[in-house]
């Protein structure tokens, strides 16, 4: 009869695992390299190389909004950090895959 070795460390791992994915899925959404390349997917699946244009003229348009150079600094610099943030968040998303998936296959096979 099969049974798990250490269920454990396999609800541990896939709980990792998960953590993992969301963590990654949110580096995603605010990584400026992420966005440049869905909106060059999106260009290619539409099928209009306008596409990436817009997508870089709204963070222009957006940043423009501010009325003092003071106000254009700061959004820029927000987009700097959360772009940096973004990637550290996202190799720490890698870490937690592989660390899930170590994990769990322990909490499957050792005994």
């Amino acid at each position: 009869m099969p049974s798990i070795a250490n269920p454990t460390l396999l609800a541990i791992g896939i709980a990792i695992f998960i953590l993992g994915i969301l963590l990654r899925r949110w580096s995603s959404r605010h990584s400026l390299t992420d966005q440049l390349t869905d909106a060059a997917w999106e260009a290619v699946k539409a099928r209009d190389s306008g596409v990436i244009g817009r997508e870089v003229r709204g963070k222009l348009d957006e940043i423009n909004r501010s009325g003092s150079n003071f106000g254009k600094a700061k959004a820029v610099a927000g987009y700097g950090f959360r772009h940096a943030v973004a990637q550290v968040v996202g190799i720490a998303g890698l870490v937690a895959l592989l660390g899930g998936l170590v994990l769990s296959a322990l909490g499957v096979l050792w005994k």
